[in-house]
């Protein structure tokens, strides 16, 4: 999953595998045999990688399919935020977002436009709700 995941990571930002390794100090055939799956990094090079690409090493590891830190300043900006805005949010991003990630693969457009379909759903049925609930 580790190999993957790095892939993944490092083609969604446009990076070659030499630049990767300048950045972590490292040979560039060392990001090769990452992403192969024949090497893994230490825990050093785990946390530089979590850092660089904003995402947490359970997640490089396969251990989560939830990519954010846990103690992203954007988490606790959210923290005080309304659901329906969270919710909002979250539509907008699947909107505009290329490259998105969905049960540690590629989401594909039939995935993406049936995500956004139940987001809105749940929005529009929890108002609802919400509405009733206040008479």
């Amino acid at each position: 999953m580790f190999s993957k995941r790095l892939k993944l990571l490092r083609l969604n930002k446009n990076l070659s595998q030499k630049n990767l390794a300048t950045y972590l100090n490292i040979s560039p055939s060392t990001i090769g045999m990452y992403e192969q799956g024949r090497r893994q990094p230490d825990q050093e090079t785990l946390q530089k990688l979590a850092n660089y690409f904003n995402v947490n090493i359970d997640y490089l590891l396969g251990r989560t399919n939830n990519p954010v830190p846990l103690d992203s300043s954007d988490n606790n900006i959210n923290h005080n935020k309304e659901i329906d805005q969270k919710i909002n949010d979250l539509i907008k991003e699947v909107e505009k977002t290329d490259g998105l990630m969905f049960s540690g693969g590629p989401m594909d457009e039939p995935t993406r436009e049936v995500l956004l379909k139940m987001l809105r759903t749940t929005k529009d049925m929890a108002e609802k709700m919400n509405e009733n609930n206040k008479k």
